[in-house]
Formats: structure tokens, sequence, C-alpha cells
């Protein structure tokens, strides 16, 4: 039990649809000896048990045994109850506390107990001392079968369920992965999608307040049946749940698979397995599967980019070559971080260091982006060193190794620098290939980041921009505000659901619009971007402070995701916003989310923690915060160049002029070129950013629930692929698929640009023209009317006849031509 409120009568609904016989007091129930007392009575419908401190014996089906792990226990549960029908209003199902008969008891087993009911920790218990208060009991008995109902999220219900066998159904998601590294739990919600921090969606004070309680009684968790700590006393057994194929990343959806039971116990309701689970435990044994949400890089097409990065503790100066240093260490007492007493952060020996860096290395190589802001890399001035900017050469030079050429440079440190600076700072990397920088950083050295770490301020222009100034310049400005984790005075937690500092960082958002704007002065531009890790979630007051003085969160404006996690709950303290007239040159904003829903088991810091080691050398969980990508065209008018299509081509003047409307920008190479690929296939993806820029890239209105199954919120043309459904250009598959990667077929390609035209009313004709195209054709009225509005000419055979070829994939020349022939023959028609 949990509170005084806790148990009530059952109200029955959420069962009533599974269950097919509900069980009052009053009616009979399997006959017991005449000195026992039943379950639910033991359980009772108030907040405790009416029989606490009582001897009782009672009688059970064994479902669930623990003989390892410290449960030292098992439930047993009313014979005959479950699918069956189930008592109201109380549960049918206890746990027996006895490390003395653990060991004779087995799954399936009718049971009689004697011993002292007990509430401990909030469940209900019965501890049974000694085997003479242990009978297994050889007359015959009806089954306990599991009841398949998706949890209740009522704590009056959840009550009534206390210890019983269930097998959870519906949307479920995963929600937090924190402590499955640690002692084998993974949190849950019902849905389809994790917690979000409640600042992130509403306004501090009484509203996050209220949203945070309406999480905290939705969430729950799988347990492992046991209570040990895989990363101390049980670092030797493998862990649960967690492995490198099979990644168990917040927002994947989970599917129960076997029974478990329902437990309370650390203020929290927990499915147990019926037995411990441990990383031995045969794949068809565990009580759930989930999904592999992992995805790739999102790719760019932007002309300008920016993203924004916390590199977690990127010291080249490792702990073991400074004195005083202590250290977290592995399971072989190895060192693997610093844990403080020096001035040093991150990894504590140079192996540790390697294992780090290559998987920033990898994440940021796959970013791509034309400008990169750091936060979290060592100043090594600050650390004993004689250049500041050591760690951030050091890195570029491994980046540059990694990709096989010079692919970024550094922004070298200002010749002004604070006099007193905290020893991570923040920093920018860019791919001169993209853009250039125009002027010297600025540190602005003000004292509101006395306790923070101070803006940097870099202008950057297209690399083959003339213009030091104006509308083809822009000023990035990276951040890196004060925690949440420390304050006293007006800095103290306000139990408003911002946390601690919450003055400090209002202070550093009004000072750094001060500053944005005297950048905006120096550099004579009114393109200025706000990025990094400011701390503070969506909608809370610094946020606040910067919305009022005209910048617009890109995240939020684009619907990009979530870049960081804490406590179960998902949100963004990493943010890019844009003054007006940068955010009608942005393009898009997405999230790639690497680092902050994985689990922690798969980051440097905790290698060799278990025997089961997790680390690889891949990007993810490279750092605990997720980078957010930016698009953008901060110069219009600049006409691409790709390098595989030439004046003579037969599309050169239609894949040019897409460029120049900005419907393509083709793929950026290693050596910073363009290319178009004219000859390849156009995916589905693809066709629905052209249609979409096509048509001015207006404002979509995103469902709350992505409408095919195969194009998550996080895929890079999301918003492109809803608009071609909301707009009925596209319905996808009968499977609920959308296929993105697939290539578009001519005829689909006809049937696209007919609805895009608005499904005009047009006399069919009897005969189409092409000799591979029948009246019966699927697509005949769409494939004909393009042939009538001159879009497609077809092919002309060798025999003379006229063929259209519709189930070849349409290429990227043939698509640019359609697109280019739509614009000036149809739409100016019309």
């Amino acid at each position: 039990m949990i509170s005084p409120s806790k148990k009530h009568l059952w109200k029955a609904p959420a069962l009533a649809a599974s269950a097919s016989l509900i069980i009052s007091p009053m009616m009979a129930i399997p006959a017991f000896a005449a000195e026992t007392t039943s379950i639910a009575a033991i359980q009772g419908t108030g907040a405790a048990s009416p029989l606490v401190n009582q001897t009782v014996t009672t009688r059970g089906v064994v479902t669930a045994v623990y003989n390892q792990g410290d449960l030292r226990g098992y439930f047993i549960q009313t014979q005959g109850t479950g699918a069956a029908g189930t008592t109201e209003g109380a549960s049918d199902a206890i746990f027996i506390y006895s490390p003395n008969t653990v060991a004779q008891v087995s799954h399936g087993q009718f049971v009689e107990v004697t011993g002292t009911v007990s509430e401990y920790f909030g469940q209900t218990q019965i501890t049974v001392n000694s085997a003479a208060q242990l009978l297994v009991l050889a007359e015959s008995f009806s089954p306990v079968t599991p009841l398949a109902i998706p949890l209740p999220e009522d704590e009056t219900q959840r009550e009534a369920l206390e210890g019983m066998l269930l097998q959870p159904n519906g949307p479920i998601t995963v929600t937090d992965n924190y402590n499955t590294n640690r002692y084998g739990e993974i949190g849950l919600v019902n849905g389809t999608q994790p917690l979000r921090t409640a600042t992130d969606v509403v306004a501090p004070g009484e509203a996050a307040l209220a949203y945070e309680a309406e999480n905290a009684a939705k969430a729950f968790v799988l347990d492992d049946g046991a209570t040990t700590d895989y990363t101390r006393s049980n670092k030797d057994t493998p862990l649960p749940y967690l492995s490198a194929s099979d990644p168990l990343r917040v927002g994947a959806q989970v599917t129960f698979n076997n029974p478990v039971v329902l437990s309370y116990s650390h203020q929290m309701w927990r499915l147990q397995p019926t037995s411990r689970v441990t990383g031995d435990t045969d794949p068809a044994a565990l009580p759930a599967s989930w999904s592999n949400t992992r995805y790739e890089a999102p790719i760019l097409g932007s002309r300008q980019t920016a993203s924004s990065f916390n590199v977690l503790n990127y010291f080249t100066t490792v702990g073991d070559t400074v004195a005083g240093c202590k250290f977290f260490t592995d399971r072989e007492n190895n060192p693997i971080t610093v844990s403080g007493s020096c001035a040093v952060r991150g990894a504590a020996t140079l192996a540790s260091f390697e294992r780090q860096e290559s998987k920033i290395v990898k994440a940021i190589n796959k970013i791509n982006t034309s400008v990169l802001s750091l936060e979290e890399i060592e100043n090594s001035l600050a650390t004993g060193g004689t250049d500041r900017d050591a760690a951030l050469n050091a890195l570029v030079a491994a980046l540059n190794e990694d990709a096989g050429y010079e692919k970024w440079a550094a922004v070298p440190s200002p010749s002004q620098i604070p006099a007193s600076e905290d020893v991570i700072r923040t920093a920018f990397i860019y791919q001169p290939a993209q853009v250039r920088t125009v002027g010297e950083s600025v540190i602005y050295d003000n004292p509101a980041f006395s306790n923070a770490r101070q803006p940097l301020a870099q202008a950057f222009a297209p690399v083959n921009s003339q213009e030091d100034h104006g509308s083809e310049v822009f000023v990035a400005i990276v951040n890196h505000f004060k925690s949440k984790g420390s304050g006293s005075g007006e800095n103290a937690d306000q139990n408003d659901g911002q946390g601690a500092s919450n003055a400090s960082r209002m202070a550093q958002a009004a000072a750094l619009v001060d500053f944005a704007h005297g950048q905006r002065e120096a550099v004579a531009t009114d393109n200025v971007m706000l990025m990094g890790d400011f701390n503070s979630y969506t909608e809370e007051d610094p946020m606040q402070v910067l919305y009022e003085a005209g910048y617009t969160n890109l995240g939020k404006k684009f619907n990009a995701g979530n870049t960081y996690l804490f406590d179960g709950r998902v949100g963004s303290i990493d943010h890019i916003l844009a003054s007006p007239e940068l955010t009608e040159k942005v393009e898009s904003a997405q999230v790639w989310n690497i680092n902050s829903v994985e689990p922690i088991a798969h980051e440097y810091s905790r290698y060799n923690y278990n025997i089961t080691n997790l680390y690889e050398e891949n990007e993810f969980r490279s750092s605990d915060h997720d980078p957010l990508l930016v698009e953008m065209n901060i110069y219009p008018h600049d006409a691409i160049m790709f390098t595989d299509v030439s004046e003579g081509d037969p599309f050169y003047q239609e894949i040019e002029w897409m460029a120049q409307q900005g419907i393509t920008t083709g793929w950026i190479e290693r050596d910073g070129t363009h290319t178009f690929r004219p000859k390849e296939g156009i995916q589905r993806d693809a066709m629905a950013a052209y249609f979409y820029r096509l048509a001015g890239s207006p404002d979509v209105q995103l469902p709350s629930q992505p409408s095919f199954s195969d194009v998550p919120t996080t895929h890079p043309f999301y918003k492109e692929i809803e608009w071609m459904k909301t707009e009925g250009l596209a319905n996808g598959w009968s499977d609920g698929t959308f296929r993105p990667s697939s290539e578009i077929t001519r005829e689909a390609t006809a049937a696209f640009f007919y609805r895009y035209a608005g499904s005009p009313d047009y006399q069919v004709p009897a005969h189409s023209g092409f000799s591979d195209i029948s009246p019966s054709h699927y697509f005949y009225k769409e494939i004909t009317w393009l042939h009538s509005t001159g879009i497609t000419n077809g092919w002309v055979e060798a025999d003379g006849s006229k063929t259209y070829r519709p189930y070849t994939s349409v290429s990227r020349e043939a698509t640019a031509a359609f697109i280019y022939r739509y614009s000036h023959e149809v739409e100016k028609k019309d």
C-alpha cells in the first residue's frame, strides 16, 4: 500500500473488458481449510491490510519465485483467479517473504503458508519463518491465468492488482533506462511516447507541478526480480536487458511476451519477472522485448547548416597526469574517469580518453554540419596549460584524421580573453569548404556569467560570399548557462519545476540579449543565432527572456525532438534560437537522438563496470546531450554548381532552376563540392521534400502521432511526408507504411503530380498515346493527364512506338524536368 487513499473498492471497467467473471466477497470461492483466510481478505480494500501483525494461514498457487537476488521470497495467488475472475476491490495475490522456504517452492505448486502479515515499504506481505509453516498441497486445484490488460494508471486499480499475474498489453513505451545499468530496472509508461519534463511543455509553477504529478502517476517499472547493484556487489553478474545488438532506448515500443507480477517498492509500481533475470537469461524467457529505434544521421541538404553539441567534458589533459586527482574505477579497480580533487574532468587515463574521443569524433563527422558549437570542452589554459585552444585543436586534428582530409577548422580564441574562466569552455568548429569566418571571435566577460561559461560569438558567411556584413553574414553565439544542480538564497530551488539557480540563468539570458544586440550592430547583420546548452527547458523563465527579445526557438518551431533525459523525462535544454530575419531563412531543425535516449552503459565512462562490457566505437552515447541540427539558406541567390551536371546535359537547365529555387541542394561531398546524381532513382521521401518546397514550404500542423509506422518524428523528412499525407498527395500502403527509402515509379510520379494539381477535371482519352498504357491501367487517368500537359513525352522506341515505362523508377534528372515543366506550363496557366 502507498497512502491512506490507495485501497478502495475495485472499479471494474479497466479490468472487466478482458475478465469474464468478477468474484465478489459474497460469492463462493474455492474451498479452504476451516482455519485459512483468503488472500483477498488479508489484502483488504483499505490503505493497509486489516490483519497487520496477525498470524494467518492462507493458500495459493505459486506464480513467481526469487531464491536469488535478495528478494528471498515468492508470490502466491488464489487458485482459479486471474483471467477467469478476480475479487472486487482487493488483490487475490500476495508476496511471501521467506528466506528459509523459498528454495522449497517452485512455479505452479499449490501451497498453504502460515505467517505474520506486514506492510513492507508499501507492499503487503506474509513472513514465513520456517519449513514447518509451508505445506505443498497434493490436492487438485484450478490454475492461475494471467490478466491480459493494460496496466491501469489509477492508484486504486493498481492496488487491487498488487502481486497478481499479468500479461500487460496495449502500447507501452520505454521512458527511462538510467537505472537499467545499475539495478536492472526499465522505466515504462502506457502509450507511444515517453514522459516529458513538465517545464518543457508548460509554464513553471502550478501548471508544471500538476503536469509532473500526472507523470508520476503514469510511470511504472519493469524490474529484474532482484535488488542487487550490477556495478558494485553484483558487477560480475551479467547485466539484464542490455546488449549491444538490441539497444534499449527511451522511446522504444515494448511488447510483453511472458507474464509478470505487479509489485510495489521504493515508491514505484514494478512488473517483476516470475523469476530473476540476468544477462545470461534465455531471450525467449525474458518478460519483454522492444523495438530498435536507432537511425542514421539526418542528411543535411541546405547550403548552410548549424548544430550544437555538448561533448561531455572532453579533456585531453587526463587525470592520472595531474597530482591529487581522484577517480571512478571499473570492476577491476582501474581508473576510468576523474571524480574530483583536481581541475581536470573527463577521462582518467589515455586509454579511457581514446575511448571517449573515438565516440565523439564519429558523432561529429556524421553530424556533418557547416558550423558546430561545442560545450564542455577543456579550457586548456585554466587546467595549467599554456594554450587555451590545445584541446580544441586536438579534437579538430582527430576529426580530420578520421575524415581523411582537412574537413574541419577551429575558431581560435580571441586576442582578449577573460582573466577568470571555468575549466570547461565553449568553442566553434566549422567546415571551410562551406563557410568562412568573418572577423575575430568575441568572448562576453560579463558578471552575470561568474558562475557559468562566458558566451562566445563568431560571425560566419558562405564560403563564396564576398560580403563581410549584411544579409550574407550570420553571427553565432554559443552559450553554456549555469546548471540546475546547486544554488542558495535567490538561487535556491523554488520548487516550481525549474531547479536551482534559475535567477542566475535569467540574468544570463538578459545579458545574452544585450551581447547579441551589440554583435548584431558590430557585424552589421540582422542574422543572429543563439545556441548551446542553456540548462533551461523550453518553457522556463530564462527562455521566456529570449523569446520576449524576439528570438524564435527553432527546435520548438520545427518540432525537432528532445535533446536531454533526466529522471525518466525527456525534454530539451539544448537550443538554437534565431532572430526574426534569420528565422525566415531557416528551413528545418531536427534532433539526432544518439545520446540521451541511450543506456549510460554504452558510455565510455562505464567501460568495464560490469562483466558485460557494452562499450562500442560508434557515435551512440558519445555524450549525455543530443545534437540539434538546423538547415538554413543564408545566401539564397547563390547558385549551386553541381560537379556532375554540365551545360549540354539533357536536363541541365531544369536542374539548375531547381537549385536556384531551393527545391534541391543535392549532396555535399567530402571535398565540399555539390553533386546532383542525375541518373539515380529518386526516393519517396526526397520526392515529398521536392513537392513541399515547390509549394513554398508551408506551415504544417503535425499530428500527435506519426501517420506512417516507418516515418517517425525523427525522420529528416517527417514534416514533408506528413504534409503530403495531409494534402492527400500520398496515402502510403495498406500496412500503414510510407516506405520513404523506396524509389518512385513513373506511374506513381504521375499520380503525385495529378493530385498536387488538385485532381483537375479531365476528359480521359480513349487511347493513351503510349503503347504500354491501356485504359485498364490503374493510373491511366493520371498518366494521360501528365502527357496532355506536356510534362512528359515518354520514349520513342526502336519500332517507332511511344512508351511511358510506368514501372520504371523515375530518375532524379527526369524529376527535375517534370517539376520545371509543371511550374512553367501548368501553374503559370492556372
